[in-house]
């Protein structure tokens, strides 16, 4: 019998978290290449004829009026991994009865 298909998408959704923060572990470390402080992804909203823009562990200051905010790449990986973890968690909570086996024959 197939399962329902909230499991298979939660599953999907799951697998889905787990890989990015696979691929956000191994393309952002953690630590800086610089100087071995903790390294975090700016993210730049765009100012004056300029475009907007993802800046990993940057080394130079925007100019001031410019409007941006910066992410703790730990806090990245952590609500990745957090949301996976969750997605499990709801994976066993919403189906707690499908892997019981049909009753075979006359009841």
């Amino acid at each position: 019998m197939s399962q329902p298909l909230i499991r298979n998408a939660l599953r999907l959704a799951a697998a889905g978290c787990l890989f990015a923060a696979g691929l956000v572990m191994l393309c952002l470390p953690i630590r800086s290449t610089r100087d071995h402080s903790p390294a975090a992804l700016a993210v730049y909203f765009g100012g004056e004829g300029e475009s907007p823009g993802v800046f990993y562990d940057r080394d130079f200051d925007f100019p001031t009026g410019y409007y941006y905010f910066e992410i703790p790449i730990w806090l990245l990986d952590l609500g990745l991994i957090g949301s996976s973890a969750a997605l499990l968690v709801a994976l066993s909570v919403a189906t707690p009865g499908c892997d019981e086996q049909p009753v075979q024959g006359a009841v």
